[in-house]
């Protein structure tokens, strides 16, 4: 196939589903496979159905052209003297560069990039996400930028593979992927707001379907949401039918639903954690405060035999914590291992107050 009807076929089946861009793949001789991601790799990596070793490979070698084309942006803008967009092409600048630092680690896989819109976008997996039976797939929240928070999510990824690794599961059969792939608010006015949740949800859902498509085997998808990230999360959830196994919420604002059932997973899979002290877990801006929800499993983040407590709302992810031990255990595929209970937070106490008097 000669280079401009590749990038014709890539262009019309873009807006396709990621089942279509999976059999389009498979469909490629193998040489025109070769000539697609070597000649037309932004092109390939565009698609959401192919292998993660494919979108690695084709993502990467994106990189240093993006770099130079915002390198050259940022010539233009500077002299228009606009803070603005002066800011905006140094931050997508900083996103590449901290991206590739976390390229550099081991195992890790490149599955997502973007440079359009007011931020990059990513998304990075630890682990061979072709081949894992577990899968997570973290969203986190408001404040979350490439250039700013990349480096510690993917460590936070790493380690809580390696927790599930060290209950015995397999280093071979789990992978754990930070989703950079929307635009998260930025602030407290915007994190009242659905808008970004809402786009955030369609692509999440695209994102994981796409890690579905290029694989005949049943693997274990886990998706795990914080904060803001959680009602993302809980959205993409909500739409239609998904390909999600198990759903992981911590310190979560709200689902965007009082019913759970409408996730559309079976009773005793969608997962919470809420800390002690963590006042975002009990606003209730996205729906009731999820702790009081029916079919949520509570698991702890208190002090146990396998873990530390943790207090706040950025700890849940904490080295050693049971809350780390506890989502971790839904990630590797091994529940009964988790440490249930919940900790009540201010929120919750001051509602048990409140039913106190009532009843009086």
């Amino acid at each position: 196939m000669d280079l401009q009807s590749l990038l014709a076929v890539i262009t019309d089946l873009r807006e396709n589903s990621p089942d279509n861009h999976a059999r389009w793949w498979y469909d490629l001789a193998p040489v025109d496979q070769e000539t697609a991601v070597a000649e037309t790799p932004r092109a390939v990596g565009s698609l959401t159905g192919l292998p993660g070793s494919v979108l690695d490979r084709a993502l990467r070698a994106t990189l240093p052209q993006h770099l130079e084309d915002l390198t050259q942006e940022k010539k233009r803008v500077v002299p228009t003297a606009d803070p603005t967009a002066i800011q905006r092409v140094k931050d997508k600048i900083a996103s590449l560069e901290e991206l590739s630092k976390v390229l550099d680690e081991p195992d890790r896989m490149l599955l997502g990039l973007g440079v359009d819109g007011e931020r990059v976008k990513a998304a990075v997996a630890v682990g061979d996400v072709d081949s894992a039976l577990h899968v997570g797939v973290y969203t986190p929240g408001m404040g979350s930028t490439v250039h700013g928070s990349i480096s510690r999510y993917d460590d936070e990824m790493d380690r809580l593979r390696q927790r599930a690794i060290g209950m015995g599961v397999d280093a071979d059969t789990v992978a754990t992927v930070t989703w950079l792939g929307y635009e998260a608010p930025l602030g407290v006015n915007d994190v009242r707001k659905r808008e970004s949740a809402i786009a955030g949800s369609r692509l999440l859902r695209r994102f994981t379907e796409g890690m579905r498509s290029p694989r005949e085997d049943r693997f274990h998808l886990t998706a795990i949401g914080h904060s803001y990230g959680s009602t993302t999360t809980a959205l993409a959830l909500l739409e239609f039918e998904h390909r999600i196994d198990d759903a992981v919420f911590f310190g979560s604002p709200g689902l965007a639903t009082n019913d759970v059932s409408a996730l559309g997973l079976p009773p005793g899979h969608v997962y919470l954690l809420e800390a002690r002290a963590d006042p975002v877990a009990d606003l209730g801006f996205f729906g009731d405060d999820p702790n009081q929800l029916e079919q949520v499993v509570i698991l702890s983040t208190g002090p146990s035999d396998v873990g530390t407590e943790i207090s706040g709302h950025a700890s849940y992810l904490d080295e050693g914590s049971t809350s780390q031990h506890n989502i971790a255990t839904v990630v590797g595929g091994v529940p009964d291992l988790a440490v249930h209970g919940m900790v009540p937070g201010f929120g919750d106490r001051v509602r048990q107050v409140i039913e106190i008097f009532d009843r009086d």
